[in-house]
């Protein structure tokens, strides 16, 4: 097909020749990274989907067996197909058939880790609800404390005011020598 189209613009456009065979060059070579680029994330997709997890290899050995096969003869399928149009591809480490017994042992260290991440959260958790009571009670008391000190602060303002009060009783009672005479002054009269 690229000597037929080659053919056709040398005979009936032979000045652009070079400029066409450069525009096919850097075709194929968009079409080769865009083909690369995409078989890349497709072996990525599939090998991603087949790490499977040290449940499914402890409840479904032989099925996990089977997953992980196919995941790796797809990798290898696609590595051949690279190699044959001659695309530049990373060539990935296979996925790694788990025995049983290597399942259950990775079964239970994710399950004790997990323990230990619920445990510490709960532990944290609860840390972090003990401060907020201490600091409520911490607020309530302090609260507590001002409404008692304003209190206080009320009942020195009235004693205060009713010993101004009893002061000025005792000095309006007291005649003036003022109002003494004014009351002899009367007295005579």
């Amino acid at each position: 097909m690229y000597v037929f189209e080659i053919a056709h613009v040398n005979e009936f456009e032979p000045r652009q020749l070079d400029s066409h065979r450069e525009g096919i060059h850097d075709a194929r070579k968009d079409r080769l990274e865009s083909t690369t680029r995409r078989l890349l994330e497709m072996d990525t997709a599939v090998r991603e989907t087949a790490k499977l997890s040290n449940q499914v290899w402890v409840t479904n050995p032989i099925r996990a067996r089977h997953i992980t096969a196919h995941a790796n003869s797809i990798h290898d399928i696609i590595s051949v197909f690279a190699q044959h149009v001659r695309m530049s591809v990373e060539d990935a480490e296979r996925l790694q058939v788990q025995g049983w017994r290597q399942s259950v042992m990775s079964l239970a260290g994710d399950t004790v880790d997990a323990a230990n991440r619920a445990r510490q959260s709960a532990v944290d958790q609860a840390q972090k609800a003990t401060e907020k009571i201490r600091d409520m009670n911490d607020d309530r008391l302090l609260a507590k404390a001002a409404e008692i000190e304003a209190r206080r602060e009320k009942k020195e303002k009235r004693a205060l005011e009713s010993t101004d009060d009893e002061n000025r009783a005792e000095t309006d009672s007291r005649p003036s020598r003022r109002g003494l005479r004014f009351r002899r002054d009367e007295k005579g009269l």
